[in-house]
């Protein structure tokens, strides 16, 4: 079948692409800087949260990591974004939870339909990624409420993410502009050079939308699954398998090409990669540290670092470079710090994987869907 073998594919050039970044380590200033503004952040993200009481570090922490970019100015942009979609996507969620609290069903079909309207627009919206965090807060939102079944409770869970985000944006917006007066001293600015501008050929608007359509029912229709799946397997950490499915499917801005396609099955093979070595690596080490505070930061650091790198490499391993990291911090930082048990690890770990299976899944069964109308319609007499 061309999506297997287009995976297939795809994950062997993948792996070469990976094995050449990792054999040739090129290094330069202003990888090294960008690691450390997201190291110094993130650990400004987790003191602060645990300052103010805030229950989910962690969140903070890759809230200061995934609105970190190039310049203050793409950081500012991308943190506005994240904190507008949280604060309405967590309002959205309070008002679906008076509705729908009683009834665990229609609260997972509502997130079914969450997903799929967000992917819709967010593929065709310069607002892209405040939809998304918009549709993921809002589906955390009304699974939490589903989990504790007392609305005050939930109230408290929407402010505490919207409280996290703050922290994180906050932390990475001020250390951003710190490391970037630094690098204005360093004079690395000529250090980064700029991305190569391939001609792509661009679907027209039609044909666009309905391929959004397209997108937006499969990632619609694997939000309810997995939402499903990991209720009944009593996994109370939906949010990485929901993100994980919503992501993938939300392309970047200036995608909307006839290889629709290739670029969710590239998304899906670096995600994949990217969080399996980090939740490998990550799960054979905590047990190795022995909660040792010294070690665990040590880990951490080294972790972050090697992401960070990888970000900032060619295109075939950049995207996988930031699922490594976003993997990393999701198993180090915990409830609990210097923690060894990876059972926490391990349950968003499961998420990640499962949302890019199931997404996989529903997209080779409307595949061969589509592929057996289209052959009867040609046979039909």
């Amino acid at each position: 079948m061309p999506f297997l073998t287009s995976a297939r594919q795809y994950c062997l050039d993948h792996f070469s692409a990976l094995n050449h970044e990792l054999r040739f380590w090129h290094t330069s200033a202003t990888k090294m800087l960008f690691a450390a503004e997201v190291i110094v952040a993130l650990a400004l993200a987790v003191w602060v949260s645990e300052k103010l009481g805030l229950h989910f570090a962690w969140w903070a922490a890759l809230s200061s990591f995934a609105v970190t970019k190039a310049t203050p100015k793409e950081s500012s942009v991308r943190a506005l974004q994240r904190l507008l979609g949280t604060i309405v996507g967590g309002c959205f969620g309070l008002l679906s939870t008076v509705v729908v609290l009683p009834y665990v069903d229609v609260a997972f079909l509502l997130c079914g339909l969450i997903g799929g309207y967000t992917v819709y627009r967010a593929n065709e919206s310069p607002w892209s990624y405040a939809w998304l965090l918009g549709a993921v807060t809002a589906m955390m939102v009304i699974i939490d409420a589903q989990s504790v079944s007392s609305f005050p409770v939930v109230v408290r869970f929407t402010l505490s993410r919207i409280s996290e985000v703050a922290v994180g944006i906050s932390m990475c917006l001020v250390t951003g502009f710190v490391f970037h007066w630094i690098s204005t001293l360093l004079n690395l600015a000529g250090d980064k050079s700029p991305a190569a501008t391939a001609s792509v050929i661009v679907v027209s608007e039609s044909e666009w939308r309905s391929k959004r359509i397209l997108l937006g029912v499969e990632a619609g229709i694997a939000v309810f699954i997995v939402a499903l799946i990991l209720w009944q397997a009593n996994i109370s950490d939906l949010s990485q398998a929901l993100v994980t499915v919503i992501a993938i499917s939300v392309l970047p801005a200036g995608k909307n090409t006839p290889e629709t396609n290739t670029q969710i099955i590239d998304r899906m093979v670096q995600r994949l990669v990217g969080c399996l070595l980090a939740g490998i690596l990550g799960i054979l080490l905590l047990p190795v540290l022995h909660g040792s505070a010294w070690l665990y930061i040590l880990a951490l650091t080294a972790g972050l670092w090697l992401g960070c790198h990888l970000q900032q490499g060619s295109d075939n391993v950049s995207y996988t470079g930031r699922q490594f990291t976003i993997a990393w911090i999701i198993i180090f930082i915990q409830p609990h710090y210097w923690s060894a048990d990876p059972h926490v690890a391990l349950q968003r770990f499961y998420g990640i994987i499962l949302g890019v299976l199931m997404l996989a899944i529903i997209m080779l069964l409307v595949r061969v869907l589509k592929a057996h109308l289209s052959h009867r319609l040609r046979v039909k007499p």
